[in-house]
């Protein structure tokens, strides 16, 4: 069940869609992800006079959504700036794939430019793990 603090008054919240709801990584009150930067930068009491972008706000939420126990610290870290759609999900959830992100993550740790090569190689695994269950 997802509780969001705010929602436009055209917008509903329905299982298709509770992807779009990111939590404010101040006050940790769901909001849609359009909104969410808008609400951090002006209307959140918990948060400090800070310059962050749209994506750091996000990037810092989606952090805080639930992510499988079995994926360790550094590869949440890596795989935390990727877009959150039926990909991630699905890649995410595949025990094996992650077993390979990390693999990857734990061979190229110090090298943050091929942090964005194991998210582009998570992606594409996942989208074979999508394609081949819509088949």
């Amino acid at each position: 069940m997802l509780v969001v603090v705010y929602t436009p008054k055209d917008a509903q919240v329905t299982p298709t869609n509770s992807s779009n709801f990111v939590p404010c990584p101040h006050c940790y009150g769901y909001y849609e992800r359009k909104q969410l930067w808008k609400h951090s930068k002006y209307e959140c009491p918990l948060n400090t006079p800070n310059n962050d972008s749209e994506k750091d706000v996000l990037v810092k939420g989606s952090y805080l959504l639930p992510i499988p126990k079995y994926v360790r610290g550094q590869t949440r870290q890596v795989l935390s700036h990727m877009h959150r759609d039926e990909i991630f999900m699905a890649s995410v959830y595949d025990t094996l794939i992650m077993r390979f992100a990390e693999k990857l993550i734990a061979k190229h740790v110090a090298d943050s430019l091929w942090h964005k090569h194991v998210r582009c190689k998570v992606r594409i695994l996942g989208r074979l793990v999508t394609v081949t269950h819509l088949l």
